[in-house]
């Protein structure tokens, strides 16, 4: 017979697992949110540089180049553009030598007042024009500031004048050349003699290509455009195909092959470059010649010291919210305030992958997550207070709240954010903006909600034990 072990067997106790789980966690959270105030290159070369995405008031952090502030909410810089409007003075000129010569013809016949009147009307008509030439300007501006995701910039015309409004953080060497290029677009052979013009372009896009720091500009022509882009790259293989941008050849790819899908890349450009281009061909040629006459630093739209009055207002709101949650729910309240911190600097850390600038847009997007957050863990923390007055023990309440009110507030998230998901499909602007941090922060929301905060809730309760003290205030409100 074999003879009995006398080894004992090791069992890891449930508080010890909560205490390792509990300190991980706090471990993660708190590398986590001193990397968003602080940052770290990642080699060290810093080739590869985490910035810092939590916004503080003071100037000396490095945040806002992940999270660039755009016109609304940073400083700004404004362009003053002359108007060279040839085609409407050419058609006021031809006016006024019609009515000139009417006038002659009808001095002779005794008729100088209707030939005036005819001058006069002459003269309206090509101040028209003109109106209508500026009004088209300041479209095509717009639709540029719009293509290069600059929320709250401006184009407004006076005195015959434009006066365009940028983010500073945006303002560069080529942000004025943004404007004031015509923007006739146009695709030539090695003797750069157009063969298609840009008319025929209907989606236009850039990315970044394996090597890093070039990249590609992306188009796709009409089916008319198509028919011609791939019988000239038939007959130019191994030769070069340009584009021009006003007459000046941007860029010469060599062709090895025949391009028959109306399709192409091209690479070689700086991201700024690339962007620049593909804001211009999205918004089509302007009707008018631009010339830059000055350029000049101002305070951002919404008025000096915006972006450190939201921001401090912004941290002290969620601050008080935190101690609220403090005040009524114990440790409860400790760790769902934990939770909703992790889940507003991911929000601002979502926000600066996806490029997003530091705009009202933003805000609103990162802070109607931690909202909608925070409505659902006051909604499962008021089920679990209702089963505590009824005498349930904490692990029961917290099993039963989740059963119960937590499927509501999973119901709600995810009807949100199938709403996010279609409406950002059909937006591709502020709106749209908004939708996707909104969306993205509802995932977050349903993986910190859902699986986070009932995960460390339960640890705490294994760890420091079920009495209802520790996790609900006797003299709150509570639920029948």
């Amino acid at each position: 017979m074999a003879r009995p072990s006398n080894a004992k067997k090791f069992k890891v106790s449930d508080k010890a697992v909560a205490a390792v789980t509990l300190a991980v966690a706090l471990i993660l959270t708190a590398v986590f949110i001193v990397l968003g105030f602080t940052g770290r290159n990642m080699d060290a070369d810093g080739l590869y540089k985490l910035l810092p995405w939590l916004p503080v008031p003071g100037e000396t952090t490095l945040w806002r180049q992940a999270l660039k502030p755009s016109a609304d909410l940073g400083a700004t810089r404004e362009y003053t553009f002359a108007i060279r409007l040839e085609e409407a003075k050419d058609a006021a000129d031809a006016a006024d030598n019609t009515a000139e010569n009417n006038a002659a013809i009808d001095t002779a016949d005794n008729d100088v007042a209707d030939d005036t009147e005819a001058k006069d009307a002459a003269d309206n008509t090509a101040d028209n024009d003109a109106a209508v030439d500026i009004d088209e300007i300041t479209r095509i501006l717009s639709l540029r500031m719009s293509a290069m995701g600059w929320y709250g910039a401006s184009v407004v015309a006076e005195e015959g004048k434009l006066k365009v409004t940028v983010p500073l953080a945006e303002a560069g060497a080529q942000t004025a050349a943004l404007f004031s290029a015509r923007g006739e677009v146009a695709f030539a052979d090695p003797s750069n003699e157009p063969f298609l013009t840009g008319d025929h372009i209907v989606e236009t896009d850039y990315r970044e290509t394996v090597d890093k720091g070039v990249y590609a500009l992306s188009f796709r022509l009409d089916n008319e455009g198509r028919d011609i882009f791939a019988e000239q790259s038939a007959a130019l293989i191994n030769q070069s195909i340009s584009i021009m941008v006003d007459g000046q050849v941007v860029k010469s790819p060599r062709i090895t092959e025949a391009l028959t899908e109306g399709m192409a890349s091209i690479p070689g450009f700086s991201e700024v470059e690339a962007r620049n281009l593909a804001a211009i061909i999205k918004s089509g040629p302007l009707p008018a010649a631009l010339t830059e006459e000055a350029a000049q630093d101002g305070p951002p739209a919404f008025g000096n010291n915006v972006q450190r009055t939201l921001i401090i207002a912004l941290a002290a709101a969620v601050l008080i919210i935190f101690l609220y949650l403090v005040y009524e729910n114990r440790l409860s309240g400790l760790v769902a305030a934990w939770v909703l911190g992790v889940q507003l600097a991911a929000g601002y850390f979502t926000a600066a992958l996806m490029g997003a600038r530091f705009t009202a847009p933003t805000l609103m997007g990162i802070y109607a997550s931690f909202l909608l957050a925070l409505y659902s863990v006051m909604f499962i923390f008021r089920g679990m207070r209702g089963d505590l007055a009824r005498g349930r023990s904490i692990r029961q309440a917290l099993r039963e709240s989740y059963a119960d009110a937590g499927h509501v507030s999973l119901d709600v998230l995810v009807s949100l954010l199938l709403v996010t998901i279609i409406v950002m499909i059909m937006d591709t602007g502020a709106i749209g903006l908004f939708m996707r941090l909104l969306a993205v922060g509802l995932l977050i929301n349903l993986a910190l909600i859902h699986i986070a905060l009932k995960g460390l809730l339960s640890c705490v309760i294994t760890l420091l034990g079920e009495k209802t003290s520790l996790y609900y205030r006797a003299g709150g409100k509570e639920t029948n």
